[in-house]
């Protein structure tokens, strides 16, 4: 009930919406998501299959999403007891169901597909298997609506299913330590059906048709974001290292990829600019925190490894249409932050025009950075000091070792994009 509550009270704040004018709003919204909170805490909450206790966490889930103040490792521990709680409860399989009248198996089957959703995204994230394992679920998915101010709503949820499975595949077999065993050919393979799907659900998406809909506008806008979210997850599929060598290898596909990515955000931010505060926040969340921000990495590795001001005017121009949003939630100002200190620290790195050493550019544009040998733990960007970078830090400068073997670590063993912008918020503490 507190979570229902304050996502209704919230609404009707971020909208400015004047029905409940004479009421104070923020501190009811306050009070609700305190409680809310202080529920979820309890032994019961976490712990207790029930139908109504997956529903919470998933509340849970979305409103962490949007704020990203405690990081994405709680909003993890959340959706693996939702996910718990689904296996105990038979909800991923079709037999379980089959007893339920049709209304309440409906609810059980949005709740399970919404949890699955986001422990897929999150597993390609934060680099961890996901809870949810695709050989052990047959239950079908919820029907698309009959009714026209519902079903494009439906069919972009279903899409967005699938969307979510091809993550899962992408972390399983790119990412994850069985694909690092697995051998050149079985990867390459990999990277060319997981790109094959993920093309082919780009233009499903686009082929929604939001006439009629309701908050029609508002699923529009989502639709058009499908190029941005189609280049990143395209961005990381071609960021896999798929070669046994002993250096890390950015592919020039991959750098194409990125550039067209961040340009897809940039004319879709046109159109959120001047839209609600709540599809704003939608935006932000779902579409640039939610789904990693892989190509600004890329970009940002390609701008000071080939001293590209072209690549440095893509970032300063996505970097100002970060500004522009990080007033959205504190997770958008985090994101702001982290990517405005690595955008200064690459113009520094290019006006400076140092130049890497032990980095091999080939024909085709692709690069290849040494391999780290050093036998110490892997320096992280927040190793560095911002935006001076590369000022000496913890032993660390030109001097003992150069820029493009930094990289190398930094971009190798597939490391969760996460972890690189330092966005898991692991060293944020449960504050409520």
């Amino acid at each position: 009930m507190h979570g229902i509550l304050f996502f209704t009270l919230r609404d009707y704040i971020t909208e400015n919406d004047n029905a409940l004018s004479n009421w104070d709003l923020h501190t009811y919204a306050e009070l609700c998501e305190h409680n809310f909170y202080q529920c979820l805490e309890r032994y019961e909450s976490l712990v207790v299959p029930t139908l109504e206790n997956i529903q919470s966490l998933m509340l849970a889930v979305c409103n962490l999403l949007y704020q990203l103040v405690l990081g994405f490792q709680l909003v993890w521990t959340y959706v693996a007891a939702g996910h718990a709680m689904c296996q105990t409860l038979g909800y991923h399989r079709a037999s379980h169901l089959k007893n339920d009248n049709f209304e309440t198996a409906e609810v059980k089957r949005h709740s399970f597909w919404t949890l699955y959703m986001l422990d897929k995204n999150l597993s390609l994230c934060l680099g961890r298997k996901s809870n949810f394992q695709d050989d052990d679920i047959d239950v079908e998915f919820y029907k698309v609506s009959p009714n026209v101010r519902f079903r494009a709503w439906d069919e972009i949820a279903h899409a967005s299913i699938r969307f979510a499975r091809v993550q899962g595949e992408v972390y399983d077999r790119l990412y994850s330590i069985g694909a690092s065993k697995a051998s050149s050919e079985q990867r390459l393979l990999a990277v060319e059906e997981l790109t094959q799907r993920m093309v082919d659900l780009r233009n499903e998406l686009v082929a929604i048709d939001a006439s009629g809909a309701e908050y029609g506008e508002h699923l529009d806008s989502m639709v058009h974001a499908a190029d941005f979210i189609a280049y990143t997850v395209l961005t990381t599929i071609y960021r896999a290292q798929t070669s046994t060598g002993t250096g890390t290898e950015i592919s020039s596909k991959c750098f194409e990829t990125a550039r067209l990515g961040l340009q897809a955000h940039l004319k879709c931010f046109e159109s959120f600019q001047s839209s609600s505060m709540l599809e704003q926040m939608d935006y932000v969340t779902w579409i640039l925190l939610y789904p990693t921000f892989t190509p600004f990495v890329v970009i940002f590795t390609h701008a000071i490894a080939t001293m590209s001001t072209e690549d440095l005017k893509l970032l300063q121009e996505t970097t100002g249409t970060l500004d522009q949003a990080k007033h959205v939630s504190e997770g958008a100002l985090r994101l702001y932050t982290v990517c405005k200190a690595f955008t200064d620290a690459a113009e520094v790195l290019i006006n400076s025009r140092q130049t890497l050493t032990g980095m091999q550019q080939h024909d085709d544009g692709s690069l290849v950075f040494p391999a780290v040998t050093d036998p110490h733990p892997p320096m992280s960007a927040q190793d560095f000091v911002w935006p001076t970078w590369p000022v000496p830090a913890h032993g660390l400068d030109a001097g003992n070792m150069d820029m493009s073997m930094f990289l190398g670590n930094w971009l190798g063993a597939n490391r969760p994009v996460m972890d690189m912008l330092n966005l898991d918020g692991t060293d944020q503490e449960l504050g409520m």
